[in-house]
């Protein structure tokens, strides 16, 4: 379990750094090319002071949180999205560049503006500085505007908990009405500072444990909650993909996870109805462990998607779905306790197949194949096509309809391999590409077998 958690914490840190050196990309090229230098800029004296006590002690929150974030949100996502075009345009001569179909065109297109969107997200998430011993906290140098102060610490409300980074993105005008309401603001002009004091309220908690329909623990699972959907309602904890939603929600919030019990305990949650969602990520399981990885051959977010691996999941009330999950009431200050997820394995099948040329049906060996239940996208699935021309979908959850699509398919060749931390790096050539193709999979009470996808031949 250890080496999972450093594959979770890679994948996060992972994420940070595109977006990191995405941002410092834009900034370097756009410096680069401005002409004349600017002139230095003279920062703020302003500062903003306070303490921040728990109601439920009268005593300092120490070591607490406190979070300024502008009402004005930023052009980060533009900027890395520019920087990002700059840098691959400048890195590859036109002669070098490989050829892209316009499906690979599309998927790369889609990972820049995710990562864009990423970026503008955790660039707006806004600036912290911890509480100190004796509860006060101090933000200097703080620039003109009006910005969004709050304070969290576990086991208290976090009163912008209950929006996601697409409502702070939204422009709807409730939406901005609610977010307005939601914290105190503050707004400083020139270098004047000012001094906030903030009260944290006890929130309540909800503890149980992740298990197996056999009763063995779920070790080592990432648990959250949601405020509980209405009917025909998205799924609160995100769409499926890579990034996106789901993904930037994890980096944010994160969740608890399981100890060798199985048990958790989620805390600082304000009244009302929650799902809860426990999910592992299963890496490597594709693949296998010897397995090389692939390199060059027009990568696209599906590659990536396979690599990030499989994702097991399970809802409060034992259920597959979101819309079938069992909502928890809590109140403020509450201890809800005995809450049992279980996974039932029962209803996990395999979905397997080849991937077939349409006009000689030979296996065609590179790509990736996509599988998404037509009625909850937050069930997706997505693996490699093997050397054979063979791909298979395990945990798939059953009585479900899904969508299969294949993605970059394509006859490649390997042309070096390499070693790299252990890992075999094979380099593909592409030789024939290949358009997508979709098709209707229905998965019930058993195992599904011998799906022949056809692709169509692309001149």
């Amino acid at each position: 379990m250890v080496i999972e958690g450093m594959f979770d914490l890679l994948r996060r840190v992972q994420l940070v750094g595109i977006v990191v050196v995405g941002l410092a990309c834009g900034s370097a090229l756009g410096q680069e090319a401005a002409a004349p230098v600017a002139p230095a800029v003279t920062l703020s004296t302003a500062t903003i002071t306070g303490s921040v006590i728990c109601a439920d002690t009268n005593g300092p929150a120490r070591l607490a949180q406190v979070i300024l974030r502008s009402t004005t949100p930023s052009d980060s996502g533009a900027e890395m999205l520019k920087g990002l075009e700059q840098l691959r345009e400048s890195g590859n001569d036109d002669a070098k560049k490989p050829k892209l179909t316009k499906e690979q065109e599309a998927d790369q297109q889609k990972q820049t503006a995710e990562l864009a969107r990423t970026a503008s997200m955790m660039a707006d998430s806004g600036h912290t500085v911890p509480v100190a011993l004796d509860g006060m906290y101090r933000f200097t140098n703080v620039p003109p505007g009006t910005y969004q102060i709050r304070a969290t610490l576990a086991g208290y409300i976090d009163p912008m908990g209950e929006f996601s980074p697409e409502d702070f993105a939204s422009q709807d005008p409730a939406m901005r009405k609610r977010i307005a309401a939601a914290a105190q603001t503050v707004t400083i002009s020139g270098n004047e500072g000012a001094h906030i004091d903030l009260r944290l309220e006890r929130g309540a908690s909800i503890s149980g444990k992740v298990m197996f329909e056999d009763g063995s623990p779920a070790i080592g699972w990432q648990v959250q909650s949601a405020a509980a959907p209405g009917k025909d309602a998205a799924n609160p904890f995100g769409s499926g993909g890579v990034l996106g939603v789901s993904g930037l929600k994890n980096l944010l919030h994160l969740p608890v996870t399981t100890d060798d019990t199985g048990h958790f305990r989620l805390s600082g949650l304000s009244s009302g109805e929650y799902v809860l969602q426990a999910r592992v990520t299963l890496m490597g399981m594709d693949r296998g462990g010897f397995a090389p990885m692939s390199s060059g051959a027009g990568m696209g977010m599906g590659t990536f998607a396979a690599l990030m691996g499989a994702k097991l999941t399970a809802y409060s009330g034992s259920a597959m779905h979101v819309a079938d999950a069992k909502a928890v009431s809590v109140i403020a200050g509450d201890e809800r306790t005995g809450v049992e997820i279980v996974l039932p394995l029962h209803m996990m099948h395999a979905v397997s197949g080849h991937v077939l040329a349409k006009g000689d049906a030979h296996a065609v060996n590179f790509g990736t194949v996509e599988l998404t239940d037509k009625n909850d996208m937050s069930v997706t699935f997505t693996v490699s096509v093997h050397e054979d021309g063979s791909f298979r979908f395990d945990y798939v959850p059953g009585n479900s309809e899904y969508t299969l699509t294949t993605h970059n398919v394509q006859d490649a060749v390997t042309t070096e391999t390499t070693t790299t931390f252990g890992q075999t790096i094979a380099k593909k050539k592409t030789l024939h590409n290949y358009g997508q193709a979709t098709q209707q999979v229905h998965v019930m009470d058993s195992d599904v077998d011998g799906v022949n996808v056809s692709v169509p031949g692309l001149q």
